[in-house]
């Protein structure tokens, strides 16, 4: 079976109103936590690999189990245990900004209700804030089999090596590109590249955790490879009719299956894997990727668990960064899965 990889982040690291606990003392559906606030502490993200024999992450789903030993907030669990996303929260920051957030069980030994323990907390794209009091504002059991995909959580945005990047001296492949080049953004003109990075799979990596596969989107007679949490841009009525915002970005695996955009198959990966690829400025932007406006690198909570050293250097850079990446704004609102795939 296909293994996948879930950032999760562990309950010894959030925070419930009235002394509440994740554990599911309500037949599992989160009820018990309506009205309480949740407070996400840290960004200390734990990414744990399930093996499963299709791509829905779910409730009840006896074919979710651990790919190898790991010790979790704490306790040792065995390869092979159940895993499920017992329930789903829907939390509201005070902002009015909403998010879904997932119950990730790890199903104990020696029978007794699978939903009585509730170890973490897994993330639908996008991720709600560290240190922000989120109150529960709906809940439901599950996730079904069909709610959400492994590709619905959260994995770093980046360029596939080849990309060409809009300069002020032209276009430029993003692995040419270093600290101090300028880049053309859509918002502000040329800005200085503050930081460059990358990250290379191979061939064999890619075929095991396909969900990492670029996502290819052939517009305008280009194909644009990203990796699949990168954002485009989108504009238009019907954007304006969904979303409420004349302009929005759109995760590129939420695409897939419309409009030209898919997922490279594995015969099309090279010998010598992909190289994805990081631009970084001192704010959010939106660049040019082979003529499509897409965004730049943004520096969030997976950062760290996933990127350790680039996460010290961001700090370097920007010593004022937060963990959670609240101080460094996105350029444009995010639009939700189901508004994407719509759009």
């Amino acid at each position: 079976m296909p293994d996948f990889d879930v950032y999760t982040l562990p309950e010894s690291e959030v925070t419930i109103s009235n002394g509440a606990v994740l554990d599911g003392v309500t037949q599992g559906d989160g009820s018990h936590l309506l009205g309480e606030t949740i407070t996400l502490n840290s960004n200390n993200w734990e990414a744990v690999t399930v093996s499963d024999n299709d791509s829905n992450f779910a409730d009840n789903d006896g074919n979710q189990t651990l790919a190898n030993a790991i010790t979790y907030d704490g306790v040792a669990y065995s390869a092979g245990r159940r895993v499920e996303a017992e329930y789903t929260l829907t939390v509201e920051d005070p902002d009015g900004n909403t998010y879904t957030i997932i119950a990730f069980n790890i199903v104990e030994p020696g029978g007794g209700n699978p939903y009585s323990t509730v170890e973490g907390l897994a993330f639908i794209d996008p991720r709600p804030p560290i240190g922000v009091p989120l109150t529960v504002v709906g809940t439901a059991e599950g996730p079904s089999n069909s709610t959400y995909l492994f590709d619905d959580y959260f994995t770093p945005p980046c360029f596939v090596s080849g990309t060409l990047i809009r300069t002020p001296d032209g276009e430029i492949c993003v692995e040419e590109l270093q600290r101090g080049d300028l880049v053309v953004t859509f918002d502000n003109g040329p800005q200085k590249l503050e930081w460059v990075g990358s990250v290379h799979l191979t061939r064999d990596d890619l075929i095991n955790e396909p969900r990492l596969m670029p996502i290819l989107l052939n517009w305008n007679h280009k194909v644009l490879r990203v990796s699949p949490q990168h954002r485009v841009l989108a504009s238009g009525w019907n954007v304006e009719m969904i979303c409420g915002e004349s302009e929005v970005l759109v995760t590129a695996k939420h695409m897939v299956g419309r409009n030209g955009v898919r997922r490279m198959k594995a015969e099309e990966i090279p010998a010598a894997g992909i190289t994805y690829c990081h631009l970084m400025f001192a704010q959010h932007q939106i660049i040019y990727s082979d003529g499509i406006p897409t965004e730049s690198f943004r520096p969030g909570p997976e950062t760290k668990a996933s990127m350790p050293e680039a996460w010290q250097e961001f700090r370097r850079l920007f010593p004022e960064l937060t963990p959670d990446g609240a101080n460094f704004p996105v350029a444009r609102r995010v639009a939700k899965a189901f508004e994407a795939r719509v759009i």
